[in-house]
């Protein structure tokens, strides 16, 4: 196969000679060392490469002097977790791939279409997360099932919006309380499914979180900018995307193209702040793996107030603020074209002023309410 790669490239004018090639569970990687010079025509060839390769989703990458030709195989074969330790996924040359939620890096993205394996990969992070001594989990699974070996084990998982919001509620009342050292991991299947409130949390954890040892990953399978809007992106470092429907949605993602040529099936691509993608295919936790999760006593903790957290609202937005106050409700685009501020100062205006009205976290009086341990049957009594 390697031979028929150099011959594509020998067609138009490019010369190669192979420097490796290898073969993972789901993908074949041919290594030609190629003209620097020639390198950028060379990419351009992805559609004829699948031609010359009989072979659909081909994808072209550049690593130094190399041109890596990434070849789907026909047979795949499943990623076992129990086989490889507690690592996500594995590449093509047999590399591990994993993330660290760590103070420097505390927050992730992970999107795809339905069928690229999202879910999947979200359940074998939840359970390399749950193994860790000092991490609190709550777990935001409002379709349902993706969770449930972690529920039986004591862990916190909200399926339905009361409980999401008051969760993620009691997360983000956290932020600028005296650190208790406790370490938060906060996984959310299904960003687009969360009530305004809820969402809200989502946006002050992801900008702030990291003060109060919040550690957040957001997955989606829609992928838009009102889902993932630039104040949850700007704060991820960690960015993981499956199979999307084209460049637009994996620049989205990344910040770079490659995710619109993946084959699904648990097929991802990784990047650490804005590091070139590494691609791998992900780890499945099968029954087994899960006696390593971590048992833990039941949910339960302190009450605390839910206060607004105003975030860093500039002292020359006072107009745009008594103009929202004025015209509540409004919305964040509508604060923009009256005051002439910025979309993201517009979002921060709104947000405050939601939360004077006692609308930030979905709660009728957020510096006065308690969340208790009962979270959703508080809130749903609301």
């Amino acid at each position: 196969m390697i031979d028929r790669a150099r011959r594509c490239l020998a067609a138009h004018g490019i010369p190669s000679r192979p420097a490796y090639g290898a073969s993972g569970p789901r993908l074949m990687v041919l290594a030609l060392e190629l003209p620097v010079a020639r390198m950028a025509a060379a990419l351009r060839l992805q559609t004829a490469m699948a031609a010359a390769l009989d072979r659909e989703c081909v994808a072209l990458r550049q690593s130094g002097r190399l041109l890596l030709v990434e070849v789907p195989r026909r047979t795949g074969q499943t990623v076992d977790l129990e086989r490889i330790g507690p690592a996500l996924g594995v590449t093509a040359t047999g590399k591990r791939v994993t993330i660290q939620l760590d103070h420097t890096r505390p927050h992730a993205i992970v999107a795809g279409m339905t069928g690229s394996g999202k879910s999947e990969l979200l359940r074998t992070l939840a359970l390399l997360e749950s193994r860790r001594a000092d991490t609190t989990m709550i777990l935001i699974d409002l379709k349902g099932g993706a969770f449930d070996e972690l529920a039986a084990k004591g862990h916190h998982v909200a399926t339905d919006g009361p409980g999401a919001l008051a969760a993620l509620g009691w997360a983000a009342a956290r932020i600028g309380r005296p650190d208790d050292g406790r370490r938060v991991a906060i996984i959310v299947d299904e960003a687009a499914h969360l009530s305004p409130g809820a969402a809200a949390a989502v946006r002050d954890i992801a900008e702030r979180g990291r003060a109060g040892g919040l550690r957040l990953v957001l997955a989606t399978q829609y992928v838009r900018s009102d889902v993932l809007d630039r104040r949850i992106t700007t704060a991820a470092a960690w960015r993981i995307c499956g199979r999307v429907f084209d460049v637009p949605a994996s620049r989205l993602v990344l910040g770079q193209a490659g995710a619109e040529r993946l084959t699904g099936g648990g097929d991802f691509l990784l990047s650490e702040g804005g590091a070139p993608a590494v691609r791998f295919q992900a780890a499945l936790a099968g029954p087994g793996a899960w006696r390593h999760a971590r048992t833990v006593e039941p949910f339960e903790l302190e009450p605390v107030a839910v206060g607004v957290h105003p975030g860093h609202v500039r002292a020359d937005d006072a107009e745009a603020l008594e103009w929202a106050r004025a015209n509540w409700p409004t919305s964040a685009r509508q604060i923009q074209l009256n005051t002439g501020v910025g979309m993201d100062r517009a979002r921060r205006v709104r947000d405050v002023v939601a939360g004077e009205a006692g609308e930030a976290y979905g709660l009728t009086t957020p510096r006065e309410t308690v969340i208790r341990p009962d979270f959703a049957a508080l809130v749903a009594a609301q």
